[in-house]
């Protein structure tokens, strides 16, 4: 993201402190809307007075109403806030609040996964039944629950807004660097954000995904398959357009479907799956191939990808290297042990095949720049 900034002047100074002072303000209120939602809806779920009032069948789905957002409140109300406000007009502050908290604001993951589930109650109920009027009433609210719980994803869209206007209103290389790092952050977790949503959308795998560990990378990838003892140099491949989610322990490959018009997300129906323990090396860059072109070799199967780009390929062979490298490290430990099965007859010592591998050696077995084929 190129955002170029302007020449310190007193006008610019004062801009700069504008941009803090509404961060900081807007997320003091924030704060306020979030309790108010906690307080005034969740923990009147408990109050003797307004049970009467809540519909049937809709006392059991209270923690799917709201998700973990008590967490996120108090993330906020005791963490981020109070870091904000002892920034003291210093962007570079600023910066590191948000890189020191990257991985707290993960929370709302798991808090727009659980959204749609919210919405899709939100409407079997209606926001205007009973309880939730009386909430309403109360809290002397202008808007309904559905309102107030779409708060978490459009603050969290706001702070990069925010953090791009500062830094367009910062000239200090230093405090640049901490703001840039701090847009980066924020980027992530909107990317990580939008691809945990879309994993909801998958349709026909019949596996649990939390197994799957983490979720690293989605996106379009064209995709073909060959054995290796039938791959030939001269055979032109076959793609197909596949949306890949690729996790810890697994490569999903899934064909989009695009939304009717009653959904705001495609679905994704899923085709194959890769287990990342089974593949190795990756291959950068195949000879006589397409610069957004790039390999995972398998036992048996060479997979071929095609990014959209050459920037999109670099992002997919960053997070694929992270990976191989998690198990060559994985390998190097399991390396150095020696197994001692004892029986009657005696201890057997059995070596590890992998113990004859040097370091340069299981490196060479994990990525490739590139490979001739011919």
């Amino acid at each position: 993201m190129n955002i170029q900034p302007v020449i310190e002047t007193g006008t610019i100074r004062r801009k700069r402190s504008h941009v803090i002072q509404e961060l900081i303000e807007t997320e003091r209120a924030y704060v306020s809307d979030l309790k108010n939602i906690i307080q005034g809806y969740y923990d009147q779920f408990d109050n003797e007075e307004m049970v009467h009032l809540i519909p049937e069948g809709m006392m059991a789905k209270r923690e799917t109403f709201f998700g973990n957002i008590r967490d996120i409140y108090h993330f906020h109300a005791e963490i981020f806030l109070k870091g904000l406000e002892a920034c003291d007009s210093r962007p570079s502050e600023v910066g590191r609040c948000f890189t020191d908290n990257k991985e707290r604001l993960q929370l709302y993951s798991e808090y727009c996964q659980n959204k749609i589930q919210a919405e899709i109650l939100i409407e079997k109920f209606g926001d205007s039944n009973p309880f939730f009027k009386a909430c309403q009433a109360k809290l002397n609210h202008p808007l309904p629950l559905s309102s107030y719980i779409l708060k978490p994803v459009q603050r969290i869209t706001k702070y990069h807004l925010l953090l791009k206007e500062l830094i367009r209103m910062t000239t200090q290389e230093e405090e640049l660097c901490d703001l840039r790092k701090a847009i980066v952050a924020i980027g992530d977790v909107l990317r990580f954000v939008n691809n945990s949503m879309h994993q909801l959308s998958i349709i026909g795998y019949n596996g649990n995904l939390s197994d799957l560990g983490r979720l690293l990378i989605v996106g379009p990838l064209e995709v073909t398959v060959d054995k290796r003892k039938d791959r030939s140099p001269s055979l032109k491949q076959t793609y197909h357009k596949r949306q890949v989610f690729m996790y810890d322990r697994c490569l999903l490959f899934c064909k989009r479907k695009e939304p009717g018009s009653n959904n705001t997300l495609p679905s994704y129906i899923f085709k194959s799956a890769l287990k990342t323990e089974e593949v190795g090396p990756l291959v950068e860059s195949p000879r006589g191939g397409d610069e957004r072109k790039f390999e995972l070799w398998s036992k048996n199967e060479v997979w071929s990808f095609m990014a959209p780009s050459i920037a999109e390929k670099a992002d997919w062979v960053d997070e694929i290297k992270k990976v191989l490298f998690e198990q060559m490290d994985m390998m190097r430990a399991a390396s150095k042990r020696l197994h001692i099965d004892s029986s009657t007859d005696g201890g057997v010592v059995i070596i590890d095949p992998l113990v004859c591998l040097q370091s340069n050696e299981l490196d060479s077995l994990l990525t490739v720049d590139t490979l001739n084929l011919s």
